[in-house]
């Protein structure tokens, strides 16, 4: 197979959409299991392997272009670190030390092991692998794995084939959740390699494609497809919002476990009409602020710090 040129200047916006709609799949998960338990809704289980192939492709996107480990890395940083340090002074201010511990363990252990003294943030269960994929991207990185993507096709089948063994050998759910998400993470890279064929099809098809995937609850390898439409209709999808929204799918993601346990617990509101509207009215503003005071301005500020010879270091284009 041919060596691949991965640069590329294109913006993906429909990403920022697909992003904030996991975001709130996940946020109606946890209120359905927090305020009523015997009817708790897994949706998680599909709309973090769909996060994991946005990242496949965003960060792939973003390695390309940069000039070294050390620059990658700082970029990932000040996405990530900020904003789930404020979720955390959030938890803190509104349980107490040992709950904000519980989240920071949670989210280190990357959920193998969660806290059972007290609350913790949920949430932050799936950062660990996230991060941990982007090494992983950066060491195939190293080996020129990205410019011979047969590499990555035999990365994406042996993921695949171990979620199958997993779960026909029955599993713990988390163990069979964290296949999924290796498994997610390479078709997102492979959507990014081969981006330009994704147009094939027309802008209307992987619209079609996801809603599929979506409707049909009892599809074979469901997780797989659903992460491969969410990439699809990512890059080449037809644009469903002509304007750029703020990007507060990352707060809704961190903050709301925090704001849902304050309302259910501390205030005892478990009517889930209730805890919905109050989760809402108090998760929107707090996404808003975070986004213009604390996210938006450490993303411009690592644009702002490229060093001035990333052009003449990069990698060369083969």
């Amino acid at each position: 197979m041919t060596r691949t040129d991965l640069s590329t200047s294109e913006r993906y916006p429909n990403f920022d959409i697909l992003r904030l709609l996991l975001a709130l799949e996940v946020v109606v998960a946890h209120l359905y299991l927090f305020s009523t338990p015997n009817t708790a809704w897994n949706a998680w289980i599909m709309a973090v392997p769909a996060f994991l192939a946005i990242s496949g492709v965003v960060v792939l996107k973003s390695y390309s272009e940069k000039i070294s480990l050390k620059e990658f890395a700082k970029r990932r940083a000040l996405r990530i670190l900020p904003a789930l340090s404020a979720s955390i002074l959030l938890i803190f201010a509104l349980f107490d030390s040992q709950v904000a511990i519980n989240a920071i363990t949670t989210w280190l252990s990357g959920g193998i092991y969660i806290p059972e003294n007290g609350y913790t943030n949920q949430a932050l269960w799936s950062l660990a692998w996230e991060e941990l994929a982007y090494l992983i991207l950066a060491g195939l990185w190293a080996i020129g794995a990205y410019q011979k993507p047969h590499f990555i096709w035999a990365a994406l089948i042996a993921s695949a084939v171990t979620v199958y063994i997993f779960s026909v050998s029955r599993f713990d759910p988390l163990t069979i959740t964290l296949a999924m998400l290796a498994q997610a993470f390479f078709v997102g890279n492979l959507a990014f390699i081969y981006r330009k064929k994704l147009h094939i099809l027309g802008p209307f098809i992987p619209w079609a494609f996801l809603a599929f995937t979506l409707l049909a609850p009892h599809l074979p390898v469901r997780q797989l497809l659903q992460a491969m439409a969410v990439v699809w209709v990512g890059i080449a999808g037809f644009r469903i919002i002509g304007f750029r929204l703020p990007d507060i799918s990352y707060g809704v993601y961190i903050y709301h476990v925090p704001i849902l346990l304050f309302i259910t617990e501390k205030c005892r509101i478990t009517d889930i009409q209730s805890a919905s509207l109050i989760l809402m009215s108090a998760l929107i503003p707090t996404c808003l602020a975070s986004w213009y005071l604390i996210e938006r301005p450490c993303i411009r500020y690592k644009r702002k710090t490229k060093p001035d010879n990333a052009k003449a270091n990069a990698q060369p284009a083969v």
